[in-house]
């Protein structure tokens, strides 16, 4: 059976190296093929595939062309959003605010998974985005 790749972009490094390398090692144990790189470097690498496997895992929402065309290459493409969790202390009000601004409207069909760190945002998720409701997961912080 052909692997399945599984794609990380990384934009800050020392923000998300550690726990990008961490997830890789857990992808590998279960026999994924793991792409660890910047967001220029991974693009590069699913341009130049020949067939369509693989999973994104990026850190937000982005437009919808630019989903398209990951989506031509790749099976699913699912957000692991490290901005949202422990590491960011919002208050209660302005969190609606916030979780607005993690996915464009009208891209929330094109989302295969949306991984959160805690139950506080899987209900703010559920809240301002109906078509995730079935698709956000909580996976705790690294």
């Amino acid at each position: 059976m052909k692997k399945v790749n599984i794609f990380i972009p990384i934009e800050i490094k020392s923000r998300e190296l550690d726990h990008s390398v961490l997830l890789a090692l857990a992808c590998l144990k279960q026999r994924f093929r793991i792409y660890i790189g910047s967001k220029i470097s991974i693009n590069k690498i699913i341009e130049c595939k020949k067939d369509k496997n693989g999973i994104i895992l990026y850190k937000s929402g982005l437009y919808e062309k630019d989903i398209k065309n990951y989506k031509k290459k790749l099976n699913h493409f699912c957000i692991l959003d490290q901005e949202i969790g422990i590491a960011n202390n919002i208050s209660n009000d302005k969190s609606d605010l916030f979780i607005k601004s993690r996915v464009l409207k009208g891209t929330e069909n094109l989302i295969d998974r949306y991984f959160v760190t805690n139950s506080f945002y899987k209900k703010k998720f559920f809240k301002n985005y109906a078509l995730l409701r079935n698709k956000i997961k909580i996976t705790g912080s690294p």
